[in-house]
């Protein structure tokens, strides 16, 4: 059981991590600082919670949870982190 949690969490940190840029795409045009290494952390770690937000709650819902949401859910995971992010440096 934990090399299993082990691996979602390598997984979704993972992802995170590849969504990042995205994420600094959405908070452009805001007053956050998009370059600085802050942001970026932020971001990841927000992303990261919010993935897994979304598997707890696919694996409550449906019995089952997939380790990678599908697209439409990825952008909505992306907008959430960003304007968290955004709306906690402003």
């Amino acid at each position: 059981m934990y090399a299993m949690q082990s691996h979602q969490r390598d997984t979704t940190s993972d992802l995170a991590a590849g969504l990042t840029d995205l994420a600094l795409e959405a908070i452009a045009g805001t007053s956050v600082p998009r370059d600085s290494v802050e942001t970026e952390l932020r971001l990841w770690h927000t992303l990261e919670a919010e993935l897994e937000r979304d598997h707890r709650w696919q694996r409550s819902n449906t019995g089952r949870g997939e380790a990678v949401p599908a697209g439409q859910d990825l952008r909505q995971v992306v907008c959430r982190a960003a304007r968290q992010v955004a709306g906690a440096m402003k």
